[in-house]
């Protein structure tokens, strides 16, 4: 969300005066907010199955729920601690978003003291789905450079 102090939120200046609107528009129809909101996790470009799929399965959520979890977001502001994550951490970021600006992934990683950024091209807010294959080689990536040989099982430790 953005402010006076943070202008890297979702985009169109969505701020603390929309989220009354928003939590109203769920409430009030949530298929057709689904409908308008669906296609903008995607880039431009995007497969209109692949939208469709989405909003198909976003439908079947329970509007208060999702009112409820969007309410919880809203109010949530967790970029004091990210300087506190001593843990290596991948953010991924779609190249096309028109969630959130470039800059949000960007803030995140760099602010993290072991973050490390990956912009997927052509993919929107949701990588995973618009370029599967990317993305998982990508925490593949990540995963396999912070494996440690001295523990058994071979995974990431502490």
């Amino acid at each position: 969300m953005n402010d006076e102090s943070w202008a890297n939120g979702i985009v169109g200046n969505y701020g603390p005066s929309d989220v009354e609107a928003t939590l109203t528009d769920i409430r009030a129809d949530w298929p057709t907010h689904v409908a308008r909101f669906a296609p903008r996790m995607f880039a431009r470009n995007a497969d209109a199955a692949q939208i469709a799929w989405a909003a198909s399965e976003m439908s079947m959520a329970a509007p208060e729920a999702m009112a409820s979890f969007w309410a919880s977001m809203a109010s949530q502001d967790f970029r004091g601690a990210l300087a506190r994550i001593t843990q290596p951490m991948l953010v991924i970021g779609g190249a096309e978003s028109q969630v959130y600006p470039d800059r949000a992934t960007e803030f995140v990683a760099h602010t993290a003291p072991k973050g490390e950024r990956v912009v997927i091209s052509g993919a929107g807010h949701v990588p995973h789905l618009e370029a599967p294959d990317a993305f998982f080689n990508h925490v593949e990536a990540f995963v396999r450079a912070q494996r440690r040989p001295e523990i058994k099982s071979g995974g990431v430790g502490p």
